[in-house]
This record gives structure tokens, sequence and C-alpha cells, in this order.
């Protein structure tokens, strides 16, 4: 073990020691190495004392975190209060029983407005082109199948009160029909 370490020992600002061995620095809690010859021997003694699962505790070295076991005994003392033990035996606890635990956020509204947002941007962005007259045309129907809708011709357009066209006249293999503008399906292909 004498071999391990050098004779370089420096005293830190903040009161602690740092010693130098051929596997690199350690620190260690404040220590008076006046002689270079006791550092072996007070070291050993150091380790020797202490179990040895603390050597790798931030608090052997004289760091602590003083903030860090209140916020352990809190959450503690909290998750007691919290905690019921049924009649059946099993326990219960309010979550969160974390001290100072934050709720989780809710984005049903960010959700709906994105929703909304889409719909009405599908709704706009749908291709509607103008009915023109002589255009053959599909008349609508909820009752049967879009195969057995009846064709028709336009024959004329009628405009509603806000000059948009609101109902058509179209000529079919029976007659002639006043259908509103919204039964009216143009065929996929057009003619020009």
């Amino acid at each position: 073990m004498g071999k391990l370490l050098t004779e370089n020992v420096v005293e830190l600002d903040s009161g602690l020691t740092a010693v130098e061995s051929k596997l690199g620095w350690t620190v260690i809690r404040k220590q008076n190495f006046r002689v270079k010859d006791n550092f072996l021997t007070t070291v050993s003694m150091h380790v020797g004392r202490m179990p040895l699962h603390e050597l790798w505790e931030l608090e052997v070295l004289g760091i602590s975190d003083p903030t860090g076991t209140d916020k352990i005994e809190n959450d503690l003392s909290d998750y007691k209060e919290k905690m019921k033990i049924l009649p059946s035996g099993r326990y219960e606890v309010e979550l969160p029983w974390k001290y100072d635990s934050m709720n989780l956020h809710d984005n049903m509204e960010l959700t709906w407005k994105r929703h909304e947002k889409m719909i009405n941007k599908r709704y706009n962005e749908r291709p509607s082109r103008e009915l023109r007259i002589n255009e053959i045309v599909f008349i609508g129907d909820d009752n049967t199948k879009r195969l057995f809708w009846p064709l028709a011709r336009i024959i004329e357009l009628i405009p509603g009160r806000d000059r948009k066209i609101r109902t058509v006249r179209l000529k079919t293999q029976n007659g002639t029909v006043l259908p509103p503008a919204q039964r009216i399906f143009p065929l996929e292909i057009q003619s020009s």
C-alpha cells in the first residue's frame, strides 16, 4: 500500500485535503499532515474505523447536502400521513405522496384546439368546383348507394339571397327536378 501513494498532499481552501496516488487524486476531509511518514498510518486508521459503504458517501469527505435530508424526511412524513391500513390488511396511499410534487398537465384544451383547426382546414380546403350549366351530375340520396344515384344534366343555376348557388334545376330521364345544391355531386371526370 505504501508504494501506491505519492508524497503529494494539498490542503484546499475549502478545508478538504487532496492526496495524490498512482491511481489519481483523492479528496478526504481536513487532515493535518505535518510529517509525510505519518500519512499512511493516518489514512489507514481513518479508513479502518469506518464501514466500507461510507467511503463512497459525500458526507465522509465533509460535503453535505443540507436540503437533501430534509426533503426525504418531509416525503416520508407525508407518506406516513397519507397511508391507511384497510380492514382487509391492505395498504392504501393517496397519490402523489411526494412533497412539492407537480400536477401533470392536462393537454385536452390544446388537443381540442388542434382538432378544430384540422377540421376547419379540411372543411375550407375541400375541393369544390363551381357548378356549370349542361354539366352531368349525380343527384345524391341518403337512402340509396352511390352506384344507384340518378344522373342528370344542369339546366339552370338558381342563386339564393346571398348570391350563392342554393338550388339547381336538373333534367333527368324522368323529367325536371329542383334539388338543393348540397345534394348535387359532379362527376369526377370533367368534360372540357
